[in-house]
């Protein structure tokens, strides 16, 4: 065997491992890390919801006013001033039929920051080989400071799941819908 075809199989060798690593099983690691370096855990959440007693303990401890800022019809539109924002923006807790909710007053659909963890990962439904998984996970909404205050009584997790596929460059999140 000339050095040429010597060399040619031994880099044939050392890269098989690392080729079979990078789209070889999907580990929650790397899931982690594909969801949190894919812009994919901006959690987008424009609205946080208030935890079972969440809102009646948020008032209790001070966080809340007891009275609104503004007024509703029967309660229902009521509006709680809860932090500034730098912009000159403003917190605010509304009711509406759905329950009591923090939102921004404006730019409603300005996403919160946030970060995954991997729950669990399985073999997807119908797939014919490995190469689909469902990957469950808690994204987590990480709270601004001027809302700190309020993370004991709102949810900060959200459990999803999303559906990856196995592709000649790695594993990569499917787009939903």
């Amino acid at each position: 065997m000339s050095n040429v075809m010597r060399s040619a199989a031994v880099l044939a060798a050392l890269s098989l491992p690392f080729s079979l690593t990078a789209c070889g099983d999907l580990t929650r690691s790397n899931a982690t890390a594909i969801l949190n370096g894919s812009g994919f855990t901006h959690a987008c959440m424009a609205q946080l919801a208030f935890t079972k007693d969440g809102f009646s303990r948020a008032q209790a401890n001070g966080v809340v006013p007891k009275r609104p800022s503004t007024m509703g019809w029967f309660g229902i539109g009521n509006i709680y001033k809860v932090a500034d924002l730098p912009n000159g923006n403003e917190w605010r807790v509304v009711s509406s039929f759905g329950g009591m909710v923090v939102t921004r007053k404006d730019q409603q659909t300005e996403c919160l920051p946030g970060h995954a963890e991997v729950t669990m990962i399985a073999t997807a439904p119908n797939a014919q080989n490995d190469s689909y998984k469902l990957v469950d996970f808690v994204e987590y909404v990480d709270l601004p400071p001027e809302l700190q205050m309020l993370r004991p009584y709102v949810y900060t997790g959200y459990r999803k799941e999303v559906t990856f596929q196995k592709t000649d460059d790695g594993w990569r999140v499917m787009p939903s819908g």
